[in-house]
């Protein structure tokens, strides 16, 4: 199965879109489009979820199938994760600290459940927060195409 660069720019390709057009609507410069299309692990770690689903959208596919994941995982909303995540804390409000620590992010903007919280997190925070909580990660992603 080829990697995420390898599957971006062949979506990209079939869609006869440019480099510079997709960087332009993602709000990236070419160098770092470029760079989505030659190194897996930048659409995990350096554009934002917001922006990955965005270019899911101009390739006209899902975030899944963007990532290679299987579409047919039964989705789990953000919303549904978040609730838990707050009872839990309103239970042991120390926790949220051994939280953070232990999936590396602050949680605030995603507790908040503002709508710039997908343009502050990366595909990575929903790998942690799904290890976190005990969840296969492609739940979220599907839950993401909902949201």
């Amino acid at each position: 199965m080829p990697g995420f660069a390898q599957r971006i720019r062949a979506l990209r390709l079939k869609s006869g879109r440019s480099e510079s057009e997709l960087a332009d609507s993602l709000g990236v410069t070419r160098q770092a489009y470029a760079d989505l299309e030659r190194f897996d692990s930048e659409v995990d770690s350096v554009i934002s979820i917001h922006q990955a689903l965005n270019l899911a959208r101009l390739l006209d596919t899902d975030i899944a199938a963007l990532l290679g994941e299987s579409a047919e995982a039964a989705p789990v909303p953000i919303a549904a994760v978040r609730a838990a995540l707050i009872a839990q804390l309103e239970r042991s409000p120390d926790s949220r600290e051994a939280l953070e620590d232990a999936i590396d992010w602050d949680i605030g903007p995603f507790l908040e459940a503002g709508a710039e919280w997908s343009t502050v997190y990366t595909l990575e925070f929903l790998r942690r927060l799904a290890t976190l909580v005990d969840l296969d990660w492609r739940r979220l992603l599907a839950g993401l195409d909902r949201a």
